[in-house]
């Protein structure tokens, strides 16, 4: 009599359908069900099966409000939203692109050699409004769009760049105007290109950056040299700008500017701590006037952004960059991490209710580096317990475990969202994969763990725009370190859960990648182990190695790579 496998739970889909889940043989990838269906493959213990008739019933109830809500779209002024409204992201404010006549000029002379009709570019810039600008309000109206992007056409083409990230089909054309664009940001050092427009245009490009080889991601440089030209705008004392030969007023963009420069703080924090450095930015007193009360000229997600990355570079800096330790963290953290945690909290509190659900990943995103500054924590440490311990280890892996069920149920919205939200879900997949290899997993649900690996893995797989970027190497790397989990875990201590400790941010995903590669070792041992024990006459237990697992991995290239992966 066939029994059945210990500690596995069938997805919900085939529990729902009575089919036979072979999630355990295709881990990370999904079932084949759900992968013939196109679902997300997620496990649910407590899911209960529904009648056909129930299911029936939710399905008419359904089609009645979608067939009311679309009579009501009718009869209103605006049919434009009727179109992608499941997959564009929730705006803050209602968008309405017009009509947008692009002068053959403007195409001829910003950049040579690229075949792109006025029309597909009108449609290019009303989707880059409706999809992507509700995540980042810094352009002025579509109506004025192409008047304030005559004197930089870089910012003009990073639009137009950006919106073509959807369109496989023109894969040729993204691929020219994303090389034309990386040769004219390159430009942006030179102080003649000190300019609002050139600001947000790299900014953009720090939000929705180019596909990039190994080691070439220069999200960071953009970061820095935006911030760098705000301030020589006197964008940090917006009262004072004319004292800094900027006269906002004049040119009728001060709330603008205001804008763009609160964007750029959420950009250089994110960035910077990311790769476990000290941003470059500093609240100042008119970030602090938005905090306090909200301008009406101030997007929503912008607000709630500011909120969040004042959290995270007050966690950071308290507790990453201590001068008197050689790592940089803070000697007694505890009492000073549940006193940040409190106050996320608090702030969820307070906000949750007007949060998109991007918003909730960045706050799950913060809870994440504030658990991993928990967790770095030195074992010998006295004010560490063991229940301390375990008690952060289950906190960071319930939060890992909401940024990904979150980024699951808005997958369509999530591929038009800043990759610094989107790289909050790689940070909680390498969450779940270091405890997959640890001694830890014994202290949580073993079928929510691979549960929350594979259903990662779906989601980020369909956030890839060229083959070989950065989401499709994670992708890689994830099935790399999925499948040698089992095998590490048969081996002696992996040691401190984090191995990489003054990385702030980066600490994760670092340690992560090390352990990865400490598997490979092992896995290349064993490999020859096994050789010797196949002579004739012994008997060979297959561990079922995939052989091209970690072949041809250039581990220190891979390792500066994921160094610059943004956790919040």
């Amino acid at each position: 009599m066939r029994g059945r496998k210990s500690n596995f739970v069938a997805c919900v889909y085939c529990r729902q359908m009575k089919l036979a889940c072979d999630g355990p043989q295709k881990f990370p990838s999904p079932c084949s069900r759900c992968t013939k269906a196109q679902r997300i493959c997620s496990v649910d213990p407590a899911f209960k099966r529904t009648k056909r008739r129930e299911r029936l019933t939710a399905v008419e109830k359904e089609l009645q409000e979608l067939k009311q809500t679309l009579n009501t779209r009718e009869a209103s002024s605006q049919p434009t939203h009727s179109t992608n409204f499941e997959t564009a992201p929730p705006p803050t404010e209602v968008v309405t692109p017009v009509e947008v006549q692009i002068p053959d000029l403007l195409l001829l002379s910003g950049l040579q050699g690229v075949d792109l009709p006025e029309q597909e570019a009108q449609d290019l810039i009303k989707e880059y409004f409706l999809r992507y600008d509700p995540f980042c309000a810094i352009l002025p109206d579509s109506s004025k769009f192409l008047e304030y992007t005559k004197p930089c056409p870089l910012l003009f083409w990073t639009v137009l760049v950006t919106a073509l990230r959807g369109h496989p089909e023109r894969n040729d054309v993204y691929s020219m105007i994303a090389d034309k664009v990386r040769i004219m940001a390159y430009e942006a050092p030179k102080p003649v290109n000190t300019s609002l427009q050139f600001m947000q245009a790299l900014i953009l490009l720090c939000q929705w950056p180019l596909p990039y080889e190994k080691m070439e991601d220069p999200s960071h440089a953009f970061a820095v040299l935006a911030t760098h030209m705000g301030l020589r705008m006197g964008m940090h004392r917006p009262d004072h700008a004319f004292e800094y030969g900027f006269d906002a007023l004049s040119g009728g963009h001060e709330f603008l500017r205001r804008k763009v420069w609160a964007c750029c703080f959420t950009t250089n924090v994110s960035v910077s701590g990311g790769i476990g450095m000290p941003a470059t930015i500093q609240l100042d007193q008119g970030l602090l006037e938005m905090l306090t009360t909200k301008p009406d000229w101030l997007p929503e997600t912008i607000y709630h952004q500011v909120h969040l990355s004042r959290q995270a570079l007050n966690i950071c800096s308290t507790l990453g960059s201590c001068e008197s330790t050689s790592t940089g963290l803070l000697p007694t953290p505890l009492p000073v991490i549940r006193n940040f945690e409190s106050e996320l909290r608090a702030l969820e509190s307070r906000f949750s209710t007007s949060w998109s659900p991007s918003d909730h990943i960045v706050l799950f995103g913060c809870r994440m580096i504030l658990y991993t500054f928990a967790l770095s924590i030195p074992d010998n440490d006295t004010a560490l317990t063991v229940e301390s311990s375990s008690h952060w280890l289950v906190q960071a892996f319930m939060t890992a475990s909401d940024i990904i069920r979150t980024a699951s149920s808005i997958q369509e919205q999530l591929f038009y969202a800043p990759s610094r939200i989107q790289k909050i879900l790689i940070n909680a997949v390498c969450y779940l994969l270091l405890m997959r290899c640890s001694h830890h997993r014994e202290l949580v649900d073993g079928s929510m763990l691979l549960n929350g690996i594979s259903q990662a893995r779906q989601v980020v797989q369909t956030l890839s725009i060229a083959p070989g970027d950065f989401m499709a190497r994670a992708v890689r790397f994830i099935d790399r370190l999925s499948k040698g989990g089992d095998i590490m875990d048969r081996n002696s201590d992996t040691g401190p859960f984090f191995t990489i400790k003054s990385r702030m941010g980066a600490n994760l995903s670092l340690t992560s990648l090390l352990r990865a590669r400490t598997f490979a070792k092992q896995a290349q041992v064993q490999d020859q182990t096994t050789a010797q024990d196949a002579l004739p006459g012994n008997d060979v237990l297959n561990m079922g190695l995939d052989e091209d697992l970690f072949a041809s991995v250039n581990w220190d290239e891979l390792f500066l790579d994921m160094a610059a992966l943004p956790t919040f």
